[in-house]
């Protein structure tokens, strides 16, 4: 038997796995930039996704954000001019805000599947 779950389309998420999908494209990972590209795709086309793709994602997630974060925090001591700071403290605090609500979204509906 599969277990495959039917995620509702969600903007914000559509907009994160865009934002994933393009950040990987940029940096020449291309496999990654697929495998981003068609979890989306599944969610607009209403078809289901593995549940072990599912806690793939939530445990990859999770770890990219306590990696950026020490990253973070080791740039900022490096970067001295205050708006390039500002802007960094910026696009990580997005990308944490992004992956919590990414990783919450899966979180809800692996709690709710049957």
């Amino acid at each position: 038997m599969e277990s495959n779950i039917v995620l509702p389309i969600d903007e914000k998420i559509i907009a994160i796995l865009n934002g994933y999908s393009e950040h990987f494209i940029f940096t020449g990972n291309t496999d990654d930039a697929q495998f981003y590209q068609s979890l989306r795709d599944k969610i607009i086309q209403g078809d289901g996704i593995d549940v072990d793709t599912l806690l793939f994602v939530a445990k990859v997630t999770s770890n990219k954000v306590l990696t950026s974060s020490a990253l973070n925090e080791a740039l900022t001591f490096s970067i001295s001019n205050s708006e390039m700071m500002s802007d960094a403290r910026e696009i990580a605090a997005d990308f944490k805000n992004n992956a919590t609500y990414l990783v919450g979204f899966i979180a809800v509906h692996l709690a709710t599947f049957q």
